[in-house]
């Protein structure tokens, strides 16, 4: 890799951590409230019975609504951007909770997990390198096939997990008829559907006061997008001798500033649970 390669590797991640400061910036805290869910809700990634979308978030390309019963918070998420479902399917997403209010993780949805779904996407786009236009069609047709079936047969993990990603609980399979469950959906590369139904007391530990009073409220965040790029080692663009100590220690720390991108997140401070 030359030193033009790492040049122009740094500015795309320098401009991405830009566009995230800007999005944690501009995403506004919005008040939230819930509607209640008086039908069951299957979760199967069918839209046709979310009603109208609630919030949309312009920079993280997020359009959801939120509903709960007594015992469940369901979330419905559409992204429909090219660029912001790639970066999903290279991370995974996250879906944040925070009983104190606070924007900041405390409990979390981890699913789709990373592993279950970037190493696919990744290998998938290499096959696609220099192929004609009907064969990455036929290619692509066979890739959305495939992620499909594998999340809508319940193969795929689903874990709530602290804020440092230590599983709290965690499931085989992302379905279930009762209790933690949820499911994801390709349309096409640009139209990702999401789908989850959560207990209250899984991710919250202020159930009764949130379903009983119009002041309690919790925050909620959702987070995808955190990527690991190389760069290459710039060490290597200058004479033995001239590599000093100095210079090596500063290089390191070049290269660790530029190594991730960071994730795209927002906050919502306040959202309060509907009653009956």
């Amino acid at each position: 890799m030359n030193f033009t390669q790492i040049n122009m590797k740094k500015y795309i991640a320098l401009s991405l951590c830009l566009l995230f400061i800007i999005s944690s910036v501009n995403a506004k805290q919005k008040e939230i409230h819930s509607f209640y869910q008086h039908e069951i809700l299957k979760i199967d990634a069918d839209i046709s019975d979310w009603g109208d979308m609630a919030i949309f978030d312009e920079m993280t390309s997020i359009i959801s609504n939120i509903s709960n019963d007594q015992d469940y918070i369901y979330i419905k998420i559409r992204i429909s951007t090219y660029g912001a479902v790639s970066r999903l399917l290279m991370s995974g997403f996250t879906i944040w909770f925070n009983d104190e209010g606070k924007n900041r993780p405390q409990k979390g949805l981890a699913f789709p997990l990373k592993k279950d779904i970037s190493k696919k996407f990744e290998d998938h786009m290499k096959l696609l390198k220099g192929l004609s236009k009907d064969q990455v069609a036929k290619l692509q047709k066979t890739y959305l096939a495939d992620f499909n079936f594998e999340f809508a047969s319940g193969f795929s993990a689903i874990s709530i997990v602290d804020n440092d990603f230590n599983d709290i609980y965690y499931r085989p399979s992302n379905l279930n008829d009762e209790g933690l469950s949820a499911i994801v959906k390709l349309i096409d590369y640009d139209l990702f559907i999401y789908e989850a139904r959560i207990p209250i007391d899984l991710v919250l530990n202020n159930k009764k006061e949130l379903l009983n009073s119009d002041q309690e409220s919790f925050s909620i965040g959702f987070e995808y997008g955190k990527i690991k790029i190389e760069i290459g080692d710039q060490t290597t663009n200058m004479p033995v001798r001239e590599r000093t100590s100095s210079y090596n220690r500063r290089n390191r720390h070049q290269v660790q500033d530029y190594s991730e991108i960071p994730a795209l997140t927002t906050w919502y401070k306040k959202v309060y649970l509907s009653k009956e």
